[in-house]
């Protein structure tokens, strides 16, 4: 990091005013720290820490979200916790979809979980979503974030009608280094979904882009029967186990039904008699 000459005693007085508080916070409270800081370092220094300016409790943000279930409380929790890692309390307040469209609609969403699936495999199918004529809030655009920037929309324009180039690439990469900057979403969450198919399923390629993938699959029927009378030969080893251990049980009650009959014929006729 490089400073000018000129302000090299304002940088040095305020690294010096930095250490202080940070040495104070271990010997004072959050809104006694505060009493000392002129207004305009209370802003910068509390947003740097998450800590409400008010109050002096960590900040409350609040995450509006439609996801049910078992995996989307398993989600919101993830937020939480990984929020919670740099002091943020993370309130979820999970709404059916039609309120969830208002907010917005209207935008008093604070943070939000969307997704798009793209009508064609072009950067312009993504970089609308955040094009500022098309917000959400102002024009019942996708821009759902209300994102405006006067360099990205005019980079957009010029992008969007081009025919692949190096021009347009160029043009595609300030773009995203402006959202870099910017920041509108968060880019840094990307989520992972597995799948598996049998070998004979060919042309399957999930992805985020697609779901009308159906139609373009092919089953090989001749290998998908190999296979199956590969992994379900019989095997006649248990069966042959079974009826051998049932042989076994019945043998004691064979041989002492045989003993009894013998014993029987060997008694004379006369002892019968009554």
């Amino acid at each position: 990091m490089g400073y000018r000459i000129e302000n090299f005693g304002q940088v040095i007085r305020n690294t010096i005013l930095l250490g202080t508080i940070f040495i104070m916070l271990h010997l004072a409270s959050i809104t006694e720290v505060l009493s000392y800081i002129s207004r305009p370092m209370v802003t910068v220094f509390v947003q740097l820490l998450g800590i409400d300016a008010e109050t002096g409790k960590p900040l409350t943000l609040y995450l509006d979200t439609t996801l049910v279930g078992p995996e989307g409380k398993s989600r919101a929790d993830w937020f939480t916790k990984q929020l919670r890692k740099i002091d943020l309390q993370l309130v979820v307040r999970a709404t059916d979809l039609n309120r969830f469209q208002d907010k917005l609609r209207n935008g008093t969403a604070q943070l939000y979980v969307l997704g798009w699936n793209a009508d064609y495999p072009d950067p312009e199918n993504f970089m609308f979503l955040l094009h500022g004529p098309q917000s959400r809030a102002a024009g019942s655009g996708e821009n759902a974030s209300n994102y405006a920037n006067p360099e990205f929309d005019g980079l957009f324009e010029q992008m969007r009608n081009m025919e692949n180039s190096p021009r347009r690439r160029e043009i595609i990469d300030r773009m995203v280094r402006t959202l870099q900057r910017d920041a509108p979403w968060a880019f840094g969450f990307h989520p992972t979904d597995y799948s598996l198919a049998h070998a004979w399923v060919f042309n399957l390629k999930p992805n985020k882009m697609a779901n009308n993938g159906l139609k373009y699959q092919r089953i090989d029927p001749l290998l998908r029967e190999q296979r199956r009378d590969q992994w379900n030969e019989p095997v006649f080893l248990p069966m042959l186990i079974v009826v051998l251990a049932a042989l076994a049980a019945l043998t004691p009650a064979v041989i002492a039904w045989r003993r009894r009959e013998r014993a029987v014929a060997e008694i004379p006729e006369t002892a019968r008699t009554p």
